[in-house]
């Protein structure tokens, strides 16, 4: 066994939305899977987010003095990585395919937030960033 027989990271991960309530894959009207793909923590794009939040953390501290962070800190936070880090996506709504934008990302992942859970599950599990070896 050695370092590269476990995989090598790669950028970004795809995953099929599920239904919350029985487990199935998300069909869309044409019948492909409802997809995300994602940017994950060894890619640049995540993170050039997680500078940015820093960054805006460190001078909002400069600015009031607060050094700690509220868990709504946190959580807006991670919303705004998620965010940023949503690279693609094959989904649809009762009005046809959603574009990709930032404010449907932000939309989407308000007004369903099964799907916003899936999508940081999927993200904060690193072996989903991993392209498995030949070896296993």
């Amino acid at each position: 066994m050695n370092l590269d027989s476990i995989g090598r990271a790669k950028d970004e991960s795809t995953l099929s939305i599920k239904n919350p309530s029985n487990g199935k894959v998300v069909k869309n009207d044409d019948g492909t899977d409802m997809e995300v793909t994602i940017y994950g923590e060894y890619s640049a794009e995540w993170k050039n987010a997680l500078y940015d939040r820093t960054k805006a953390r460190i001078e909002k501290s400069k600015e009031t003095g607060q050094t700690s962070m509220s868990f709504e800190d946190m959580e807006d936070e991670n919303f705004e990585v998620t965010c940023r880090c949503t690279k693609s996506w094959n989904l649809t709504d009762k009005d046809g395919p959603i574009e990709l934008t930032p404010e449907n990302v932000r939309r989407i992942y308000t007004d369903y937030p099964w799907v916003y859970q899936q999508v940081r599950a999927h993200m904060e599990n690193s072996s989903n960033f991993l392209d498995p070896s030949a070896e296993t």
